[in-house]
């Protein structure tokens, strides 16, 4: 699907079919991440429905892969049924780290625009971009937690936050990297309507007549 030929309503219609069949479950931050950009199609002008659109339909597309992949790495890979109870989280956690660090090597070097594809990233930069990434996303959670509240109950929001982000850090650093930057993008989406709307509301004040 092709980004400047998406709508809401095939957007919508994608997203339910997905959880319908469990797709959801892939990546429940990057797919709510997508439903809250359709569920702001519905009200937002034009000119920040447009920016919605795009990153809605690239975001659409990259989850498309996602599954793709996913799929065919279940069908390559051998059944067993060997049962092992001991060292099953951390087996799942290093799995899904690789699994992210692939997607994300599949995503980049399928970049499309139009009909053309773009020439294949050097393998070094790649590598270069994704541990500077990572470094990144640790370093904010570090301000994050070192400029949080000192004397702070329990159950603190501020509190469990900085702890869910540092479990989060220690746990799948690749995850952290891909949830700090959905949330920073739906940060900047906030900033961005936001802004419009105070431009639309000095407009509209300097188009009033003036009193006689």
């Amino acid at each position: 699907m092709s980004e400047s030929g998406l709508s809401e309503t095939s957007a919508e219609n994608i997203l339910e079919s997905w959880r319908r069949d469990g797709c959801h479950r892939q990546d429940p931050v990057r797919f709510h991440y997508m439903e809250v950009l359709s569920q702001r199609l519905q009200s937002q002008q034009d000119a920040v429905r447009g920016v919605l659109t795009e990153k809605l339909g690239a975001a659409l597309n990259a989850y498309r892969e996602q599954l793709a992949l996913t799929s065919e790495a279940t069908i390559q890979k051998p059944r067993t049924n060997t049962v092992t109870t001991q060292g099953t989280g951390h087996a799942s956690l290093a799995e899904l780290n690789r699994y992210i660090r692939s997607a994300t090597d599949v995503g980049t070097d399928t970049q499309v625009t139009g009909e053309t594809v773009a020439p294949p990233e050097m393998k070094s930069v790649r590598h270069f971009k994704h541990a500077w990434s990572r470094m990144r996303a640790q370093d904010q959670v570090l301000k994050a937690v070192q400029q949080g509240p000192e004397n702070a109950g329990p159950l603190n929001s501020h509190r469990l936050v900085l702890r869910s982000l540092s479990l989060m850090r220690d746990l799948s650093p690749d995850y952290l990297q891909r949830f700090l930057s959905h949330t920073e993008s739906l940060l900047w989406l906030d900033h961005l309507s936001v802004k419009i709307a105070t431009m639309d509301s000095k407009t509209a004040r300097r188009s009033r007549p003036k009193k006689q």
